[in-house]
């Protein structure tokens, strides 16, 4: 019997151990800011419990906050959808004139399906304001992955504006 419990406690000790290698190698592959605010706990918190990453004006983790544009919403539209085919993504629907665009970013491994919404609005002052909301169809902690993609994306639009 002693012999089956230590087995057993063996065997967990070696699941806690890869699952714990596995997330932060994927947390590490991922190239995430873990060293920028708002920190390195509370990011490794963010990545490990949730599978939903999005931009907004008051987001504590600064490479989230959403994208303004001196261009008209058509033309960051136009941007966007060549951004996407650059990295490879499927643009599956757009809506309201390229105002709200459906992205499907299938990952390089495991061929998870992810969904990233992008929506364009215009502001008082003229700005063109790009938002993005990226989220995993499958599990709980995304490991940062939907960060990333937010990250790839704003990425090739500031390259192709280069």
């Amino acid at each position: 019997m002693f012999t089956l419990v230590s087995y057993l406690i063996g065997l967990f000790l070696l699941a806690v151990v890869v699952a714990t290698l596995t997330s932060g190698y994927v947390i590490w592959k991922n190239q995430l800011p873990l060293n920028d605010p708002p920190g390195t706990i509370i990011r490794l918190q963010t990545y490990l419990s949730t599978h939903v990453a999005q931009t907004a004006d008051d987001s504590p983790f600064p490479e989230l906050k959403p994208l303004r544009f001196q261009l008209t919403p058509g033309q960051v539209s136009n941007n966007v959808k060549a951004a996407v085919l650059e990295l490879g993504w499927e643009l599956v629907a757009m809506k309201s004139e390229g105002s709200e665009l459906h992205v499907v970013i299938t990952t390089e491994k495991m061929k998870f399906k992810d969904d990233l919404l992008i929506t364009i609005a215009v502001k008082e002052d003229g700005q063109s304001v790009l938002n993005m909301h990226s989220e995993s169809r499958t599990g709980r902690a995304d490991f940062g992955t939907n960060a990333r993609h937010i990250l790839n994306l704003k990425q090739a639009l500031k390259q192709a504006g280069d």
